[in-house]
């Protein structure tokens, strides 16, 4: 069975309708990550079914909180997951950052082959975007897969949200830990769980949650030098 009719089939379990068109840029973009990665070191996942289970499949259970009119950062996006396959998928406008100037590269050569449109890169760390004027607070939806904790994350990503904007972070089975140990960094950045989607890929639970924006007014936040890491909130 050809790439394209098995991410067809494979995205219909997961109740994902995909077009012949999208399924062929997706398996555009498949073919190649798998000819790129030798020299990019993007993925360790270099087989085909684990790149439409665990990449592609994965990114797009996040389609439910997409809108097309959308503003729209992945932050740390590596290799172009979650966003390229929702962007191929649902549209909206991206802006993918990552402080790897080769995964730039990479990313650059997939829209360019891809031919995708309203996407752009950005290669910077994600504590130094956050405070540039242009990217503060000016985005509906933040995109996070394979990033941070979320006490982190929570740090990192509501300085790029509208008021009312969405943190969308892609977690393993660690989530509800996680939780516990984000009380802290939802009070002082004002943010809410808005949702949480838990679904299987390949027998593996994973999950989607959705954590709301409630006000602009970060002021110092994120922290510089490495500090959400080095000590989260």
């Amino acid at each position: 069975m050809s790439l394209n009719k098995k991410l067809i089939e494979r995205a219909k379990e997961h109740n994902i309708e995909l077009s012949e068109s999208q399924a062929l840029q997706l398996e555009s973009f498949a073919k190649l990550l798998i000819e790129e990665n030798q020299k990019y070191n993007l993925t360790a996942l270099t087989q085909q079914d684990e790149i439409i289970d665990k990449h592609f499949i994965d990114s797009l259970k996040g389609l439910r909180y997409i809108n097309k009119q959308y503003k729209i950062v992945d932050i740390g996006s590596g290799a172009g997951f979650p966003a390229i396959p929702l962007k191929i998928v649902s549209g909206g406008k991206y802006l993918l950052l990552d402080s790897l100037n080769k995964r730039i590269g990479f990313l650059n050569m997939a829209i360019q082959e891809l031919g995708l449109e309203d996407i752009q890169t950005l290669h910077s760390r994600i504590e130094d975007a956050a405070h540039k004027k242009e990217y503060r607070h000016k985005f509906d939806l933040v995109l996070a897969r394979a990033v941070a904790p979320l006490n982190i994350l929570v740090e990192y990503a509501l300085p790029f949200l509208k008021k009312g904007g969405k943190l969308i972070a892609y977690k393993g089975k660690k989530l509800f830990e996680e939780i516990q140990e984000t009380t802290n960094a939802l009070k002082i950045m004002g943010g809410e769980i808005e949702d949480k989607l838990e679904y299987q890929i390949n027998g593996e639970k994973r999950y989607i949650i959705s954590i709301k924006s409630l006000h602009e007014g970060h002021e110092g936040y994120p922290r510089p030098l490495n500090k959400p890491r080095k000590r989260p909130l």
